[in-house]
C-alpha cells in the first residue's frame, strides 16, 4: 500500500485577524438583535442604555400600608 505526505496545514496571523473580525461582527449582530428583541416585546418607556426603571412610590405606596382616603 503507498503512503501519501500528510497534508500540511498553516495558520497565519492574517488568519487569525480575520476569523476575530468575523468573530466580533457576529457577536455585535448578536447583541443588536436582542436589544432589539426586548425593547419591542417589552415596556416601551423602558430604555436598556439607562438600566432598569426606577420605582417612584414610597415604601408606604409598594407595601399597602397607606390608607385609602
Amino acid at each position: 500500500m503507498l503512503r501519501r505526505q500528510p497534508t500540511k496545514i498553516t495558520l497565519v496571523q492574517d488568519d487569525i485577524a480575520a476569523y476575530d473580525a468575523n468573530k466580533l461582527k457576529k457577536d455585535q449582530e448578536k447583541i443588536q438583535e436582542q436589544r432589539q428583541e426586548s425593547t419591542s416585546f417589552g415596556d416601551p418607556r423602558f430604555d436598556p442604555s439607562r438600566g432598569p426603571r426606577k420605582d417612584t412610590r414610597t415604601k408606604e405606596q409598594r407595601l399597602g400600608l397607606l390608607s385609602r382616603n
